[in-house]
């Protein structure tokens, strides 16, 4: 299985094949260009959209070359033995129905009310195998919703932050959580911003017992030095697509 790293590098190869070979393509070099892509590409596999729906429905040249990159992707993945993060539901389920995956315990379900059709298709298989325990709806839950408008994100960070430090001065026992849109582009300001509001001198000492805990959702092999280390002990091994 690829990691988001491993991904994106395979998505840019193919993407620098495809507009090398036609001066007409459009310009999706450039790294934000690639982020959409990706996106795009996460939502196709999410609703099961194939590239012939893809290329059926397009209108102009970008959506047409976006159809044929993710067809060409699609086949490179399977042609290689590649599982892209996008796909993962989609194999997990197969795996699950054929008896490659035996889930220890069992599994409930909170929230995921709008969730889309891979995912749905996941959890319908853990139903016909047992290992579906029971879902939490949302309706159950005590829950209040509240709009703030910020001018900056810096500001909306540091507001969430004090709305935190808030909650736990008057229950220390509570569980407090942020959830941030593309926190692993934005973890480390994130962090530093949170420590700022929960512990003003933490830049003063030697870096344990922080009151706050941060999950980027990065694995280990995604850190540069980590994922460096891997790379090197591969090289026995003969040349890396």
């Amino acid at each position: 299985m690829l990691n988001l790293a491993q991904a994106r590098q395979a998505a840019a190869g193919l993407l620098r094949e495809l507009t090398s070979q036609s001066s007409e393509s459009p310009a999706v070099t450039r790294p934000a260009s690639l982020h959409l892509i990706m996106q795009a590409w996460e939502l196709c596999r999410q609703f099961e959209i194939s590239s012939r729906e893809l290329l059926a429905a397009a209108n102009g040249t970008d959506q047409v070359f976006f159809a044929d990159w993710a067809g060409r992707f699609f086949e490179r993945c399977t042609a290689r033995g590649w599982l892209d993060p996008a796909s993962a539901a989609a194999a997990v389920a197969e795996d699950i129905d054929t008896g490659a995956i035996d889930m220890a315990g069992d599994i409930y379900l909170a929230g995921f009310e709008q969730a889309p059709l891979q995912q749905r298709r996941l959890f319908a298989s853990l139903e016909r195998n047992g290992m579906l325990a029971g879902r939490i709806a949302l309706r159950n839950l005590d829950t209040r919703a509240g709009r703030v408008d910020c001018d900056s994100p810096d500001e909306e960070y540091r507001r969430a932050a004090a709305w935190a430090r808030g909650v736990l001065s008057h229950d220390a026992g509570a569980v407090v959580g942020i959830v941030v849109p593309e926190l692993a582009q934005r973890a480390t300001r994130i962090r530093r911003i949170g420590l700022d509001a929960f512990d003003a001198g933490w830049r003063a000492r030697d870096g344990t017992d922080f009151p706050l805990q941060l999950d980027d959702g990065r694995s280990l092999s995604e850190c540069g030095l980590v994922h460096t280390a891997l790379t090197i002990l591969r090289l026995p091994d003969g040349p890396m697509d």
